[in-house]
């Protein structure tokens, strides 16, 4: 009986250690499913909305872990009347508007740029893309802890990186590069 509890304990503590690595992680495509199947009715209605594509403030990992930034303007107050706009399909994102940040001051720069800027804004919405499905970033986990604490006000939002944000990064990374190696 003593050998059956000591397997069980040994078994269940390498299932816990074996665990803790994949804490780090974040699996875009998987989160999706899950958030999918709990707001889905049983006659399979999803009773949340479409996660926004854009977002006032957004930060992007390219393949090199590199994370980039870019903003958009606050939308202004409403003027009361009910408007039914579908967000348009490309934002018009320019390279010049992407910032490269140095890595190692990510923490710093989101703080300086977006925890600390008074705002009309309820909630600070911050986008997160990633091209790959799989996040292993310090600094998404940190923005995971900002958003967790509601006193920060950030709505965080997660998803893989469009078309148009993977081609501007690309330009934007030539560019550095002929610029450093000049």
């Amino acid at each position: 009986m003593k050998l059956r509890a000591y397997y069980f304990v040994l078994l269940l503590s390498e299932t816990l250690l074996s665990c803790r690595n994949d804490t780090a992680k974040y699996i875009i495509s998987q989160q999706d499913s899950i958030y999918k199947i709990r707001h889905t009715t049983v006659d399979g209605v999803v009773l949340t909305p479409p996660k926004m594509r854009y977002s006032t403030y957004a930060f992007v990992l390219d393949s090199n872990n590199n994370i980039f930034f870019y903003s958009l303007p606050e939308y202004k107050k409403s003027d009361g009347a009910v408007h039914d706009d579908a967000e348009p399909d490309t934002l018009g994102l320019r390279s010049n508007r992407l910032s490269l940040i140095e890595k190692g001051t990510e923490e710093s720069f989101f703080k300086r740029r977006i925890l600390d800027v008074r705002t009309q804004m309820r909630l600070k919405p911050v986008l997160f893309a990633s091209f790959n499905d799989t996040i292993t970033s310090s600094f998404f986990q940190y923005l995971k802890t900002i958003s967790d604490d509601e006193q920060n006000k950030i709505y965080l939002t997660i998803r893989r990186a469009l078309p148009e944000e993977r081609k501007m990064i690309k330009i934007k990374a030539d560019s550095v590069k002929r610029v450093v190696s000049k």
